[in-house]
């Protein structure tokens, strides 16, 4: 019988040890457990969401949706090498993703404000 061998990934900011592995019914690699991975990696998320971005509600929602995203990645990637760096290139995203919604309201405003029919109502 050969011995199935488990990828393990040293998280290097917390010292802890993400098991990946096989699963040893189908052989097939094993999703890593989604809870274990949020009890190891949520509270520096958080801090970097934190200390990167003043607004708690922006950072907030960015928590929540980095969540969801990979998430739904474990669903169908079969091995990560490195989840802390994922989740803040993840986070990092989400972050640039609301920055361009902000400027584009931005745009939409200022170009309300100079329309025809708002420079005749002044």
């Amino acid at each position: 019988m050969k011995e199935q061998k488990e990828i393990l990934n040293l998280n290097e900011y917390n010292n802890e040890i993400v098991k990946i592995g096989t699963n040893h019914h189908t052989c097939e690699p094993a999703q890593p457990n989604f809870n274990e991975l949020y009890q190891s990696y949520s509270r520096n998320l958080y801090a970097y969401l934190r200390y990167s971005i003043c607004s708690k509600d922006i950072a907030d929602n960015i928590f929540q949706e980095t969540w969801l995203a990979l998430f739904e990645l474990l669903q169908t990637k079969k091995e990560i090498a490195n989840v802390h760096s994922l989740l803040i290139t993840i986070a990092s995203r989400k972050f640039i993703d609301v920055l361009r919604k902000q400027k584009n309201k931005n745009k939409i405003k200022s170009l309300e404000e100079t329309s025809p029919k708002s420079l005749l109502k002044k």
